[in-house]
């Protein structure tokens, strides 16, 4: 984590002419020494799936090797809520229900 402020906000977001797709992610929250943590919420879709995601969020470094630049760890978790009928099949982005993830960023 580099930014040495007590406040961490993150947006993120892409869009595709391609079948209408979306994904945007808003972040904020505490920023401590080497750690991070909040809520965030997420709404992502295409023409024949719309979600919206609302759950929190937890980063951390992670030195993996003396040489190497830290690795960023983010783990998240919360609740997917699915608009509309799209069979009882959930679509590519899953149906309603608890999600969880984890990635890994190389910071350089």
């Amino acid at each position: 984590m580099r930014n040495e402020s007590p406040i961490y906000f993150s947006v993120a977001g892409e869009y595709s002419t391609s079948f209408q797709t979306y994904w945007a992610r808003a972040r904020i929250g505490r920023n401590l020494k080497g750690f991070a943590f909040g809520p965030e919420g997420v709404a992502l879709g295409n023409v024949g799936f719309d979600a919206q995601r609302i759950g929190g969020f937890f980063i951390f470094d992670w030195k993996a090797l003396p040489l190497m630049s830290p690795i960023e760890v983010t783990l998240n978790a919360g609740y997917q809520f699915v608009a509309g009928d799209n069979g009882g099949g959930g679509g590519v982005g899953g149906g309603e229900g608890a999600y969880g993830g984890i990635a890994f960023s190389l910071l350089f």
